[in-house]
Protein backbone atom coordinates (compact mmCIF):
# COMPACT_ATOMS: atom_id res chain seq x y z
CA UNK A 1 0.00 0.00 0.00
CA UNK A 2 1.61 3.48 -1.38
CA UNK A 3 0.46 6.31 0.43
CA UNK A 4 1.22 9.73 -0.95
CA UNK A 5 3.31 11.79 1.46
CA UNK A 6 1.66 15.00 0.25
CA UNK A 7 -1.34 13.56 1.81
CA UNK A 8 0.29 12.30 5.15
CA UNK A 9 1.67 15.84 5.71
CA UNK A 10 -1.46 17.38 5.35
CA UNK A 11 -3.16 15.49 8.22
CA UNK A 12 0.54 15.68 10.09
CA UNK A 13 -0.51 19.27 10.01
CA UNK A 14 -3.66 19.12 11.72
CA UNK A 15 -2.14 17.85 14.75
CA UNK A 16 -1.30 13.85 14.45
CA UNK A 17 2.22 11.83 14.11
CA UNK A 18 3.03 10.31 11.36
CA UNK A 19 1.71 6.78 12.60
CA UNK A 20 -1.75 8.19 13.51
CA UNK A 21 -1.88 10.13 9.89
CA UNK A 22 -1.57 6.62 8.37
CA UNK A 23 -3.52 5.19 10.33
CA UNK A 24 -6.55 7.83 9.82
CA UNK A 25 -5.63 7.96 5.80
CA UNK A 26 -6.08 4.11 5.80
CA UNK A 27 -9.32 4.43 8.21
CA UNK A 28 -10.98 6.87 5.85
CA UNK A 29 -10.19 5.34 2.72
CA UNK A 30 -11.18 2.48 3.48
CA UNK A 31 -13.62 2.03 6.41
CA UNK A 32 -14.80 5.50 7.86
CA UNK A 33 -14.77 3.49 11.30
CA UNK A 34 -12.51 2.40 13.86
CA UNK A 35 -11.35 0.92 17.15
CA UNK A 36 -8.76 1.85 19.77
CA UNK A 37 -8.20 -2.05 19.28
CA UNK A 38 -7.34 -1.31 15.81
CA UNK A 39 -4.85 1.22 15.95
CA UNK A 40 -2.86 -0.40 18.99
CA UNK A 41 -2.37 -3.23 16.68
CA UNK A 42 -1.41 -1.10 13.73
CA UNK A 43 0.54 0.89 15.51
CA UNK A 44 2.09 -2.26 17.74
CA UNK A 45 1.62 -0.29 21.55
CA UNK A 46 0.23 -1.88 24.25
CA UNK A 47 -3.22 0.01 25.98
CA UNK A 48 -2.61 3.18 28.26
CA UNK A 49 -2.25 6.94 28.29
CA UNK A 50 0.36 6.87 25.43
CA UNK A 51 -1.67 4.40 23.31
CA UNK A 52 -5.24 6.73 23.73
CA UNK A 53 -3.74 9.99 22.38
CA UNK A 54 -5.02 9.22 19.13
CA UNK A 55 -8.33 9.05 19.90
CA UNK A 56 -8.33 11.95 22.52
CA UNK A 57 -7.11 13.54 19.05
CA UNK A 58 -10.13 13.05 16.86
CA UNK A 59 -12.51 13.85 19.89
CA UNK A 60 -11.20 16.81 20.74
CA UNK A 61 -10.77 17.90 17.46
CA UNK A 62 -13.97 17.01 16.81
CA UNK A 63 -12.54 15.24 13.41
CA UNK A 64 -14.39 11.82 15.06
CA UNK A 65 -17.76 10.89 17.19
CA UNK A 66 -18.17 7.93 19.47
CA UNK A 67 -20.72 5.40 19.74
CA UNK A 68 -21.14 2.27 22.13
CA UNK A 69 -23.04 -0.36 20.64
CA UNK A 70 -23.41 -4.08 21.61
CA UNK A 71 -21.18 -5.48 24.23
CA UNK A 72 -19.96 -2.28 25.47
CA UNK A 73 -17.74 -1.83 22.43
CA UNK A 74 -16.61 1.64 21.72
CA UNK A 75 -16.81 2.38 17.92
CA UNK A 76 -15.15 5.54 16.44
CA UNK A 77 -16.87 7.43 13.42
CA UNK A 78 -13.80 9.25 11.12
CA UNK A 79 -16.07 12.14 9.85
CA UNK A 80 -14.56 15.25 9.75
CA UNK A 81 -14.60 17.63 6.51
CA UNK A 82 -10.77 18.98 7.34
CA UNK A 83 -9.40 14.87 7.75
CA UNK A 84 -11.31 13.73 4.47
CA UNK A 85 -10.34 17.01 2.33
CA UNK A 86 -6.52 16.52 3.57
CA UNK A 87 -6.56 13.29 2.38
CA UNK A 88 -8.08 13.88 -1.02
CA UNK A 89 -11.56 12.50 -0.60
CA UNK A 90 -13.92 15.65 0.63
CA UNK A 91 -16.59 13.51 -1.01
CA UNK A 92 -16.47 9.70 0.01
CA UNK A 93 -19.10 8.48 1.90
CA UNK A 94 -17.21 7.22 4.70
CA UNK A 95 -17.80 10.80 6.50
CA UNK A 96 -21.60 9.86 6.57
CA UNK A 97 -23.41 8.10 9.50
CA UNK A 98 -24.65 4.00 8.98
CA UNK A 99 -26.79 1.52 10.18
CA UNK A 100 -24.84 -0.85 12.94
CA UNK A 101 -24.31 -3.92 10.46
CA UNK A 102 -22.53 -2.04 7.66
CA UNK A 103 -20.63 -0.62 10.22
CA UNK A 104 -19.83 -4.06 11.37
CA UNK A 105 -18.48 -4.97 7.69
CA UNK A 106 -16.42 -1.77 7.31
CA UNK A 107 -14.50 -2.70 10.70
CA UNK A 108 -13.95 -6.63 9.27
CA UNK A 109 -12.72 -4.58 5.82
CA UNK A 110 -10.04 -2.29 7.95
CA UNK A 111 -8.75 -5.36 10.06
CA UNK A 112 -8.30 -7.36 6.49
CA UNK A 113 -6.41 -4.37 5.26
CA UNK A 114 -4.75 -3.68 8.04
CA UNK A 115 -3.58 -7.28 8.32
CA UNK A 116 -2.69 -7.22 4.36
CA UNK A 117 -0.95 -3.51 3.76
CA UNK A 118 1.57 -4.86 1.09
CA UNK A 119 -1.61 -5.04 -1.28
CA UNK A 120 -2.48 -2.33 -4.13
CA UNK A 121 -5.43 -1.44 -3.28
CA UNK A 122 -8.17 0.05 -5.12
CA UNK A 123 -9.28 3.16 -3.03
CA UNK A 124 -12.18 4.53 -4.83
CA UNK A 125 -15.06 3.09 -6.98
CA UNK A 126 -13.50 5.68 -9.98
CA UNK A 127 -10.31 3.99 -9.61
CA UNK A 128 -11.69 0.69 -9.95
CA UNK A 129 -14.21 1.63 -12.96
CA UNK A 130 -10.87 3.02 -15.02
CA UNK A 131 -9.38 -0.09 -14.49
CA UNK A 132 -11.34 -2.58 -15.39
CA UNK A 133 -12.49 0.00 -18.35
CA UNK A 134 -9.24 1.35 -19.76
CA UNK A 135 -6.74 -1.46 -18.49
CA UNK A 136 -8.99 -4.39 -19.49
CA UNK A 137 -11.01 -2.22 -21.59
CA UNK A 138 -13.89 -4.18 -20.07
CA UNK A 139 -17.43 -2.35 -21.12
CA UNK A 140 -18.92 -0.31 -18.56
CA UNK A 141 -22.52 -1.12 -19.14
CA UNK A 142 -20.86 -5.17 -17.75
CA UNK A 143 -19.47 -3.79 -14.29
CA UNK A 144 -21.70 -4.66 -11.13
CA UNK A 145 -23.36 -1.26 -10.55
CA UNK A 146 -26.61 -0.48 -8.28
CA UNK A 147 -29.12 2.73 -9.99
CA UNK A 148 -30.18 5.59 -7.37
CA UNK A 149 -32.78 8.33 -7.74
CA UNK A 150 -31.59 11.44 -6.51
CA UNK A 151 -33.31 12.93 -3.67
CA UNK A 152 -33.44 16.30 -5.04
CA UNK A 153 -34.23 15.84 -8.49
CA UNK A 154 -35.40 12.86 -10.50
CA UNK A 155 -32.17 12.00 -11.74
CA UNK A 156 -30.88 8.55 -12.03
CA UNK A 157 -26.69 7.99 -10.96
CA UNK A 158 -25.45 4.58 -11.46
CA UNK A 159 -23.01 3.41 -9.03
CA UNK A 160 -20.43 1.01 -9.27
CA UNK A 161 -18.83 -1.94 -6.77
CA UNK A 162 -21.24 -0.34 -4.29
CA UNK A 163 -20.13 -3.23 -1.54
CA UNK A 164 -16.90 -1.61 -1.30
CA UNK A 165 -15.30 -5.01 -0.38
CA UNK A 166 -10.96 -4.95 -0.46
CA UNK A 167 -10.53 -4.86 -4.04
CA UNK A 168 -6.92 -5.13 -4.84
CA UNK A 169 -4.21 -6.28 -7.13
CA UNK A 170 -1.19 -8.57 -5.61
CA UNK A 171 2.03 -6.91 -4.42
CA UNK A 172 4.07 -9.39 -6.93
CA UNK A 173 4.85 -6.94 -9.96
CA UNK A 174 3.43 -7.91 -13.37
CA UNK A 175 0.47 -10.05 -12.20
CA UNK A 176 -2.54 -9.37 -13.74
CA UNK A 177 -5.02 -11.52 -11.25
CA UNK A 178 -7.21 -9.03 -9.27
CA UNK A 179 -8.42 -10.00 -6.25
CA UNK A 180 -12.05 -9.42 -4.73
CA UNK A 181 -12.98 -10.11 -1.37
CA UNK A 182 -16.31 -10.79 0.72
CA UNK A 183 -17.13 -9.55 3.98
CA UNK A 184 -19.36 -11.93 6.34
CA UNK A 185 -19.88 -10.04 9.43
CA UNK A 186 -22.68 -13.43 10.73
CA UNK A 187 -20.32 -16.50 9.74
CA UNK A 188 -23.57 -18.86 9.28
CA UNK A 189 -25.12 -16.37 7.10
CA UNK A 190 -23.39 -16.88 3.67
CA UNK A 191 -26.64 -17.09 1.17
CA UNK A 192 -25.34 -13.80 -0.70
CA UNK A 193 -22.07 -15.09 -1.15
CA UNK A 194 -23.29 -18.02 -3.35
CA UNK A 195 -23.92 -14.97 -6.15
CA UNK A 196 -21.53 -12.90 -5.28
CA UNK A 197 -18.90 -14.26 -7.41
CA UNK A 198 -21.01 -15.04 -10.06
CA UNK A 199 -21.93 -11.40 -10.81
CA UNK A 200 -17.57 -10.71 -11.18
CA UNK A 201 -16.84 -13.18 -14.32
CA UNK A 202 -18.49 -10.76 -16.61
CA UNK A 203 -15.57 -8.69 -16.16
CA UNK A 204 -13.07 -10.25 -17.49
CA UNK A 205 -12.34 -12.68 -20.39
CA UNK A 206 -10.44 -15.09 -18.30
CA UNK A 207 -11.71 -16.36 -15.63
CA UNK A 208 -8.30 -17.31 -14.17
CA UNK A 209 -8.09 -13.37 -13.90
CA UNK A 210 -10.25 -13.39 -10.94
CA UNK A 211 -9.24 -14.54 -7.32
CA UNK A 212 -11.51 -14.72 -4.25
CA UNK A 213 -10.99 -14.40 -0.50
CA UNK A 214 -13.74 -14.76 1.93
CA UNK A 215 -13.28 -13.28 5.55
CA UNK A 216 -14.90 -13.67 8.32
CA UNK A 217 -15.02 -12.64 11.77
CA UNK A 218 -12.53 -14.46 14.18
Amino acid sequence: MNIKDSYLDAVKQLGYTETEARFLYIVGTHSGYFTSRQYLDFADVKRGYRSDALTRKVLTKKHASPAIHSKNARIYHLFSRRVYSAIGKENIRNRRDHEFQFIKTRLLALDFILANQRNDYFETEDDKVRYFCDALSVAKHVLPAKLYLGTRNPSITSRYFVDKFPMFLPSIPGSPAVTFTYIAPEAENLVAFVTHPANLFALVSDPQAIQFGLHLPL
